[in-house]
């Protein structure tokens, strides 16, 4: 615009300024302060005219002093009024995917004075209604035909895939985790392993949600994890009460779950079927240890040596709390030594210095079957 024009719209803000300035500083709403937002969203777009950046800069800081805006205050009264227009088109767009085109959304966002951070905002808030109303629409899942729109409507917005991707997996993540929860459960209660149908099932709600192999692993790692992480606490509130059954039963049934998890893994082809138990762990309890620390995961896993775990369950409570081998190490000695030296007094007698043959076969039987290092037995002797 001319340096006459630029004058004529400073001029109507200042006019309007000095009518309603009461109005603006009172706490409750008035139709004056509408007003002020319109006033300054016609004014940037008039002043938008200026081929000159300096210039629509120095009449946009002019009115800002009259007002007492900066600039973010400024762009919000500009966005305040054009968003509403904006959300209108694509409310236009999601009905009728080819009616207006990326094209179209980028110009009328520029007459708007729209940032195109704000414009991002509002497509994906546009998308998130969309996928929300066809998930309610078709019970809680996306058919072919709503896949298809939405990735037309997706498209005709000008959103990125990977966007795309984060709007529906965010959508459908509490439908799919609900369905893996369930599926869990009954890993947990089933006598037998039943992960070929339960792997059929979350196939099917995986397709149904429109969800991709890597966002069911991820939900499928959470849900894991959760579990897990419940036992863990469960195990570790009646140790604090002094409850070791409690304690020892809680880990039998963490123990197993990973197992069975490990196995529905494996079955399902997430990792290959001669994978090291270690791999499996980390992919879908790698976070688990951080639920625990690390003395309470020693104590736990104290506990469950001393409940005379299987080797292999120790092996996995080992790797879900993070314990370390020389930890793991540490406490089973401290377990199994006392055993080694009742077992000791009670064949020879306490202050004996000789040992009959007899005895020390049986001790070194008793050594055998706790497998303790030949410099703990030899410190106890």
């Amino acid at each position: 615009p001319s340096e006459e024009v630029g004058d004529a719209i400073f001029d109507v803000c200042g006019r309007f300024y000095s009518e309603q300035r009461a109005y603006f500083e009172a706490e409750e709403e008035h139709e004056a302060k509408q007003k002020l937002d319109k006033l300054i969203f016609l004014a940037d777009r008039a002043l938008s005219e200026d081929p000159s950046e300096e210039g629509f800069r120095y009449e946009r800081t002019r009115i800002c002093r009259k007002f007492g805006f900066d600039d973010a205050e400024w762009n919000r009264r500009v966005e305040r009024v054009g968003a509403p227009f904006y959300r209108e088109l694509l409310a236009t767009v999601s009905k009728d995917p080819g009616a207006v085109s990326s094209r179209d959304l980028s110009a009328v966002g520029d007459q708007l004075g729209l940032s195109e951070d704000t414009r991002t905002r509002m497509k994906l808030e546009e998308l998130r209604r969309l996928v929300s109303a066809s998930l309610e629409a078709s019970g809680a899942k996306l058919t072919p035909s709503q896949v298809e729109k939405l990735r037309a409507v997706s498209g005709s917005l000008g959103v990125p895939e990977e966007q795309y991707r984060t709007v529906i997996e965010d959508a459908v993540a509490p439908a799919y985790s609900f369905a893996v929860n369930e599926a869990f459960s009954e890993l947990e209660a089933s006598e037998t392993d039943n992960s070929a149908n339960l792997l059929g099932k979350l196939a099917l709600r995986q397709q149904e949600l429109d969800l991709t192999t890597a966002g069911a692993n991820r939900l499928e790692a959470e849900a894991a994890q959760k579990r897990a992480s419940s036992l863990i606490t469960g195990a570790l509130t009646n140790l604090r009460s002094q409850n070791t059954k409690g304690a020892a039963d809680a880990l039998r049934s963490l123990t197993r779950f990973a197992e069975r998890v490990s196995a529905f893994v494996r079955a399902a082809g997430k990792v290959a079927q001669d994978a090291e138990e270690s791999s499996v762990m980390e992919v879908y309890f790698g976070g688990v240890a951080k639920s625990v620390t690390p003395a309470e995961a020693t104590n736990l896993y104290r506990v469950f040596l001393m409940e005379k775990a299987e080797e292999k369950a120790l092996d996995r409570l080992r790797q879900l709390t993070g314990v370390t081998e020389a930890d793991a190490e540490k406490a089973y000695e401290e377990v199994a030594g006392p055993i080694y030296r009742s077992k000791l007094l009670e064949a020879v007698g306490a202050g004996t210095d000789s040992f009959p043959a007899t005895v020390k076969a049986s001790l070194k039987e008793l050594e055998a079957s706790l497998g303790l290092p030949a410099a703990v037995t030899e410190r106890y002797r």
